[in-house]
């Protein structure tokens, strides 16, 4: 059987895109010439992939065991090629490092300083993307480094925390608890907090934080917000309160509004945010140097791990 990289590289994109023309474009090449190969390939391998119909296309239960062999070698591709650009030229290799959406807006700027002022020269490429998407993309290698919260537990895959960051009680200025500089656990208004949609990590650590199970029970069923800047903007408009993280807290005192944020007694309420990164990463001699650029660098707000 003769399948080559491109040949996969071919069937991967049909898949990840589930249409002939947007694989091509992403390909760079036209749809009627990618068609054709994969109509070639199946003839050479005797195998049909996938499953044309008017409605759309997908695997065919071959194609899907096909597809299950063929993402190991692809990777295996990836990573012989990774190590020849490393061993050539040590900055061929750009550094991926993907980060949470929730944590994405405020470390940005404290990443890219700090990697830039101390690794001059190595190349950087960031993306945001949430938890689910996040590991799998890691153990993928689509990106190097995940910064997300941690704990995290994944076959080949090594953590470090790098910081403890607050959660705020989040509230609009003329709630009864606006005016306290502090509040007990046991006083934060379970039943007004409204928390991201499924699939973040700050929702998934304030469930688990919070010992009454009646959050948000009080709002709205369909009220629901995927970023943090549109949480702020409900509890500004008088609609429930939310919890915010440290970093999060001293953008939105920048701003005008109608907010007032409390810190919450308990040591519960802490996030941990920390790197993950596959222990075959090409670039894993960097790792600790990053890291400990990262310590030098850390805002205020947080508790430094490093």
């Amino acid at each position: 059987m003769q399948v080559n990289q491109r040949d996969l590289e071919y069937i991967s994109a049909v898949v990840q895109h589930q249409s002939f023309s947007r694989a091509a474009q992403a390909c760079n090449v036209t749809q009627p010439a990618l068609s054709n190969q994969i109509k070639r390939i199946e003839t050479r391998i005797g195998l049909t992939l996938f499953d044309r119909k008017k409605t759309g296309i997908s695997l065919t239960d071959a194609g899907g065991k096909f597809m299950d062999a063929a993402a190991s070698v692809l990777v295996g591709m990836q990573e012989m090629s990774d190590l020849v650009k490393l061993y050539s030229d040590p900055l061929a290799v750009p550094i991926r490092i993907g980060i949470f959406p929730t944590v994405a807006p405020y470390m940005l700027p404290t990443i890219c300083d700090a990697l830039r002022r101390e690794f001059e020269g190595v190349q950087l490429v960031f993306s945001e993307q949430g938890p689910a998407v996040l590991l799998d993309n890691l153990i993928d290698r689509k990106v190097d480094i995940a910064m997300m919260a941690m704990p995290q537990r994944r076959d080949g895959v090594e953590t470090v925390d790098l910081y403890d960051e607050e959660l705020y009680l989040t509230v609009h200025k003329d709630h009864p608890l606006a005016g306290q500089e502090s509040v007990e656990e046991s006083e934060l208004p379970y039943r007004d907090i409204i928390l991201l949609a499924g699939g973040h990590c700050l929702k998934d650590s304030a469930l688990a934080l919070c010992k009454d199970k009646s959050v948000g029970s009080n709002l709205p069923s369909d009220l629901s917000a995927t970023s943090l800047e549109t949480l702020v903007q409900y509890v500004s408009k008088g609609m429930g309160c939310t919890l915010l993280p440290a970093m999060g807290v001293e953008e939105c005192k920048k701003r005008d509004l109608n907010c007032a944020y409390i810190r919450i007694n308990s040591e519960r309420f802490i996030r941990t945010i920390g790197f993950a990164y596959r222990s075959s990463c090409p670039r894993l001699n960097l790792v600790p140097g990053i890291i400990e650029a990262l310590g030098k660098y850390m805002p205020p707000q947080v508790i430094s791990l490093v």
